[in-house]
């Protein structure tokens, strides 16, 4: 009996200690009925919310009913702590879900509505290291910024990373009508962002403002009618974008700028961008913007002259940036009820590049009013399958497409270009190649050979060659040419001097060149050609008596 009494003894005391725990500093913490806050839209709840934060450890729920929270001050969130709502619409101002939300009041002391920073008292540390700030969520939030400026007249951004947090995860957050941006991320990492919606902002949508953008995965983001750019990215690093939409905003969808360690946008889209759709200009030493799958849609609203889907630039002088476009594709049109300039003018266009970098393309279609593609940096390599189509925006289309099958080879000057033929898994067998020689105008520049490989895969010769200034073609092996009855090379046996060579390759103008093989009969050294039946035969004339074997050859002028 003992026993038994002991035992009930420790199950209770188990039941206290997950009582204590529920109601201690890691429970749920509900800022209206356990701190105050009113959420009626008029009472500054600023102090209440703060000190549910403060009250808060690792593990913390700060819970949001639903309600209108005026806040006189940004919201400081630090280490492991959640703020939850579950009142985040999509598309706020349209759908009037617009009941619940935090929101800048008058006189707003600040530059964002929430701030996620490091503990006052810390110091940076390395990064694989630190977590400073870290372990805080954002999720099922609605900020709404109300057109609001701070207290100084200056921009209200949503919500700001510091640049040394780290490990910091927003999921169904919808940011509006704020006149700065709606998420700044600074030099912010460990980031994961899952359907976080910034529209009708000012500002950028997602900006990371000057820092670098680190370790950070963005999932199904919206970016739509701000007034700066969709996505404003700075120097990317272990960034990827998946199924992100950017649409309707006064800049370019994305941008990326900076020095690009590792970026990989997949299955990503924009529409009706007010200016490029996708733009890369990133510094020397840059690695290439990788993009698969994603889509440019009647980009360049606002500036169609010159706008382009996907747009390239970076640093003439050096080596670096570029983009890998993988099965992307763009589409010009017009404003959703047809008004507005046909846009964009190109399909993918690069400028202020060098030969040294690469803008590859493989598959897509690629529609611009003006031009499919603008390579005013030759840089673009166009890879198979990479379709181009003009779109002046003419009734009924007027469509021009390209349907070839397209390879553009690039590379920089003093470089061979080169088109291989392999053995399966084993070494060249040919080589089709444009020569290093350097380009000056006047036609001159880099030669046309095609290169043979013993099978070990060494260069063996040349057997064609073709000069670019003088369009000559050298034979490095000789010419062979097969004889027959269309065929533009036999012989003949002149028979008193005479003989008729029928043959359908003979035309009008052709030049016939006839040599003596082996002399035989009455012979003068010279035959010559004295009459022809255009696709069907000529004839050749020696002396009387002559029965020399004469050979043929037929040419065309040029």
């Amino acid at each position: 009996m003992l026993g038994g009494l002991a035992a009930s003894a420790v199950v209770a005391a188990g039941a206290s200690t997950e009582a204590a725990a529920a109601t201690g500093p890691n429970s749920w913490l509900n800022v209206r009925d356990d701190y105050g806050a009113k959420g009626d839209g008029t009472t500054d709840d600023t102090v209440a919310i703060q000190a549910a934060i403060n009250a808060g450890a690792q593990g913390s729920t700060v819970y949001f009913p639903p309600g209108r929270y005026l806040l006189s001050r940004p919201l400081l969130v630090t280490e492991g702590v959640t703020l939850r709502g579950d009142w985040a619409p999509h598309f706020a101002p349209r759908t009037g879900m617009t009941a619940s939300y935090l929101f800048p009041g008058p006189g707003f002391d600040g530059s964002a509505l929430i701030t996620v920073n490091r503990p006052t008292a810390s110091v940076p540390q390395d990064y694989e290291k630190s977590a400073l700030g870290g372990g805080v969520r954002l999720s099922g939030l609605a900020l709404n910024g109300m057109k609001q400026s701070n207290a100084a007249g200056g921009p209200i951004d949503a919500v700001v990373l510091a640049s040394d947090v780290r490990d910091v995860a927003m999921e169904r957050v919808t940011a509006w009508h704020f006149t700065g941006n709606g998420i700044t991320t600074g030099g912010a990492g460990g980031l994961q962002f899952h359907q976080v919606v910034c529209s009708t902002n000012d500002g950028h949508g997602f900006a990371t403002n000057g820092g670098r953008m680190l370790d950070a995965d963005l999932h199904e983001c919206y970016a739509q009618g701000n007034g700066g750019h969709g996505f404003a990215l700075t120097a990317p690093n272990a960034v990827v974008l998946t199924g992100c939409r950017s649409e309707w905003n006064a800049g370019h969808g994305y941008l990326v700028t900076g020095d690009c360690a590792s970026l990989v946008l997949a299955g990503c889209f924009t529409d009706r961008s007010g200016l490029d759709g996708y733009h890369v200009a990133t510094d020397a030493g840059a690695h290439p913007v990788q993009l698969l799958g994603c889509l440019a849609k009647r980009d360049g609203k606002l500036q169609p002259a010159g706008s382009a889907g996907f747009s390239v630039t970076g640093v003439p002088t050096a080596p670096g940036g570029g983009a890998l476009l993988t099965g992307c594709s763009v589409y010009t049109g017009v404003d959703d009820d047809g008004s507005g300039v046909r846009s964009p003018a190109y399909g993918v266009a690069t400028a202020s590049l060098a030969s040294f970098h690469l803008v590859a393309v493989t598959g897509g279609q690629f529609m611009g009013t003006v031009a499919p593609f603008r390579d005013q940096a030759g840089s673009m390599v166009r890879h198979s399958g990479a379709t181009g189509i003009t779109d002046p925006g003419q009734a009924g289309g007027g469509w021009q497409q390209d349907r070839s099958d397209t390879h553009v080879l690039n590379g920089a000057k003093g470089t061979n270009r080169d088109l291989q033929f392999w053995t399966r898994g084993s070494a060249p067998r040919w080589t089709l190649r444009v020569d290093s020689a350097p380009e000056s105008g006047g036609n001159s520049g880099s030669d046309l050979r095609l290169l043979r490989h013993d099978d070990s895969g060494n260069a063996l010769d040349s057997p064609l060659a073709v000069d670019r200034a003088t369009g000559l073609v050298a034979l490095g092996q000789g010419l062979r040419v097969r004889e027959g009855a269309g065929a533009r090379l036999g012989t003949v046996t002149l028979s008193g001097g005479q003989a008729q060579v029928n043959t359908t390759a003979v035309t009008a103008n052709s030049r016939i060149l006839l040599t003596i093989q082996r002399p035989s009969g009455t012979t003068s050294g010279a035959v010559w050609v004295t009459d022809r039946a255009a696709g069907s035969w000529f004839k050749v004339q020696g002396a009387p008596g002559d029965n020399s074997l004469v050979a043929w050859m037929i040419v065309e002028p040029a």
